[in-house]
């Protein structure tokens, strides 16, 4: 399954169009940030989860405020929310890099840095809402059970995305430590590092 298209199509053309009125980007351009928004914040979150500290913030967190019910109505929480929930979110995915990976993903998708903050912003409680919903859907009540989670959702990832000519290397190289991704192989998700930045 192809984690990438299952998100993304839950989010609609509606959530799209939303997304496109709080940037001011064009739909087309929105749409590709998406795209590139979702794995990255995916690999960030496995990135977390490969320690027993980080694999257990996410349990908390996912069994404190991401119970999925936030994917029974995307559209009310696109209009009501300010963004601060998904900042914090951001803060402890990203950290220190967060502005490089603005930065390399707004040249990718072709809108601002500060258009790619917000859908990350708003995109990151979808996410962690749909870990919730597979937490509870497979009864996983502990770090090793969403490690694997993870892993397996970052399986499902396409190995790159032909619409906007990013590889998920690329989103690895951003977020640093590539080399201790649990997966098989050293292609595709594991395969190149650093591609965006060393252009």
């Amino acid at each position: 399954m192809d984690i990438l298209k299952l998100i993304t199509s839950q989010l609609g053309d509606g959530a799209i169009a939303k997304l496109s009125d709080i940037t001011g980007e064009s739909p087309e351009k929105t749409g590709n940030a998406v795209q590139l928004a979702v794995p990255t914040l995916l690999n960030a979150l496995n990135n977390n989860s490969n320690s027993s500290e980080g694999a257990a913030g996410i349990l908390g967190a996912l069994d404190r405020d991401h119970d999925g019910s936030i994917l029974d109505d995307v559209m009310g929480f696109l209009a009501n929310s300010d963004g601060s929930d998904g900042n914090g979110i951001l803060k402890h995915l990203l950290g220190d890099k967060r502005g490089a990976v603005e930065s390399g993903l707004s040249q990718k998708a072709g809108i601002s840095s500060e258009s790619m903050s917000k859908i990350l912003a708003m995109l990151a409680p979808i996410i962690m809402g749909y870990l919730g919903k597979q937490k509870k859907e497979n009864s996983i009540n502990s770090s090793g059970g969403i490690s694997d989670l993870l892993t397996s959702v970052v399986g499902g990832l396409s190995g790159g995305n032909s619409s906007v000519g990013l590889d998920i290397g690329d989103i690895l190289g951003m977020l640093g430590d590539g080399g201790n991704q649990r997966s098989s192989g050293g292609g595709g998700i594991l395969g190149t590092l650093g591609k965006l930045f060393g252009k």
